[in-house]
């Protein structure tokens, strides 16, 4: 697994020209420019915590092991290597609802050597949905995610349609759809891993909060016999005080959420 950054050869921006890097980190949170042939940069790797990194943009092709240096770690928090479960990115196509395409997830399998489940028996799963809506799920490491891993849990983080990352399109797909095509995309997770025989489908449960409360409570409320377990933290459970009541930076983008372009305000 590898995370690849374009980065403009020593020609700069007038070449028109760019060079592939690979390095290890996985999720960038920031980046900046330190000299001609260096950048500074946060990100995490999907076996080590946020850190702040060096990497040299020139010699990087030649030498890609050697040229992103760790400056400094978010945590001194330290996991052996032993417990860490390593994320798989998953495209699973849509087989119902009106969307066509691919719905993403990051899935974490249970891993510890430490411990064993019973012979022929299969993990509970967690369906997280994250917050945010537009938000997105890193594949870097994650200590929340690695609790439940280490417990024997099947941990998967559904990227469902609308959030960032996958180009405007698929941004734009939660429009007008919102508790529609995003608990859709979940039922594919779930439908993927199950019949994969990865999880037990009797041991199942949904978790998230803000938005992801309310997708929570849309799958176990209309699909209780598929999702009959929840678990929601600070959940937006009114959607009419939340269309009415929210802060200037949000204050129309819940209108292409809830209604088509063609709405009025009335309507």
């Amino acid at each position: 697994m590898g995370w690849r950054m374009n980065a403009m050869k020593r020609g700069g921006f007038s070449s028109k020209t760019a060079t592939e890097i690979p390095v290890e980190v996985v999720s960038i949170s920031a980046l900046r420019r330190i000299s001609d042939s260096s950048v500074v940069l946060l990100g995490a790797t999907p076996i080590a915590l946020q850190a702040l990194y060096q990497l040299d943009l020139f010699t990087a092709t030649a030498l890609p092991q050697r040229t992103l240096k760790a400056l400094c770690f978010s945590r001194k928090t330290c996991i052996s290597q032993l417990i860490i479960s390593k994320p798989k990115l998953l495209s699973l196509p849509r087989t119902r609802g009106t969307l066509k395409g691919f719905a993403h997830a990051i899935d974490n399998a249970p891993h510890n050597i430490h411990f064993s489940a019973p012979t022929s028996t299969l993990p509970p799963l967690t369906l997280y949905i994250h917050g945010g809506l537009v938000a997105n799920r890193t594949i870097g490491l994650v200590l929340e995610t690695q609790f439940w891993t280490s417990c024997r849990y099947e941990y998967c983080k559904v990227t469902y349609a609308g959030l960032i990352g996958h180009g405007r399109a698929y941004r734009e797909l939660l429009n007008a759809n919102w508790g529609i095509v995003d608990v859709d995309d979940a039922i594919f997770c779930e439908d993927y891993l199950v019949k994969e025989g990865l999880v037990d489908g009797t041991r199942i449960r949904i978790t998230g909060g803000s938005a992801g409360g309310v997708h929570g409570s849309c799958s176990t409320c209309i699909i209780s016999f598929r999702l009959p377990r929840g678990f929601f933290i600070f959940g937006v459970a009114n959607l009419k005080t939340f269309a009415e009541v929210r802060h200037k930076h949000e204050m129309r983008f819940p209108n292409s959420l809830f209604w088509p372009p063609s709405a009025t305000e009335e309507q």
